[in-house]
Parts: structure tokens; C-alpha cells; sequence
């Protein structure tokens, strides 16, 4: 399996979601926000928060995609 295959996210949503990773966004509790997040990318948090969601859909479609409910 090449890497496209096992990881379906954009660069975009990939940089950023290993950022929000590695700065504490999904630690609890958060060691940083999507504001901050989103200056660092120089992006607005609502578009911080769009790729949050889109990139964790994406990974978790292709998480469940292969298994039985």
C-alpha cells in the first residue's frame, strides 16, 4: 500500500493536523487553540476549525471504512 492510499488527507490538512498533534490541541486540556493554531498557519481559526474536522473525518473514514460496523 503506498503512502496516498494510507493516508487520503491533503498536505494542507496533514501539516496541520501533526502541528495541532504535536502542540497539545487534542490533549486535555489543550495545550494550545485553533486561533493560535491558525496564526501559525496564517489561516483564521474558522478555517483552523474546517480543516480540524475535515482531516479527522478523513482519517476516520479511512480508519472504519474497512471494518464491519
Amino acid at each position: 500500500m503506498d503512502t496516498s492510499e494510507r493516508n487520503p488527507l491533503t498536505d494542507e490538512q496533514h501539516r496541520f493536523l501533526r502541528t495541532a498533534l504535536e502542540e497539545g490541541y487534542f490533549r486535555v486540556p489543550r495545550e494550545t487553540t485553533l486561533v493560535a493554531l491558525g496564526e501559525e498557519h496564517g489561516i483564521s481559526s474558522q478555517e483552523a476549525s474546517e480543516l480540524v474536522r475535515e482531516g479527522i473525518e478523513v482519517v476516520l473514514r479511512n480508519q472504519f471504512d474497512d471494518q464491519p460496523p
